[in-house]
């Protein structure tokens, strides 16, 4: 899964418009970065990319590029 791919598919489980997220995006900073964002991204990876990420490492990542690096360390 090439960077954009995996940003429009983040963007849309977790209800935002594709070019309000980018690799360097504070989650912070992401209006729709909420408990429902937060749990749709777990079943999206689980779901979509078949990895189950601990909620600690999601806590952690503070960028869609902190969890895609997760994600290509965990295949």
């Amino acid at each position: 899964m090439s960077d954009l791919e995996f940003l429009d598919a983040f963007a849309d489980a977790i209800g935002a418009s594709p070019g309000q997220v980018q690799m360097t995006t504070s989650l912070r900073d992401l209006d729709v970065w909420d408990s429902v964002a937060y749990l749709s991204t777990i079943v999206f990876l689980d779901e979509k990319l078949g990895i189950a990420m601990s909620p600690d490492d999601l806590v952690n990542a503070q960028t869609p590029a902190d969890i895609l690096n997760a994600v290509r360390a965990a295949k």
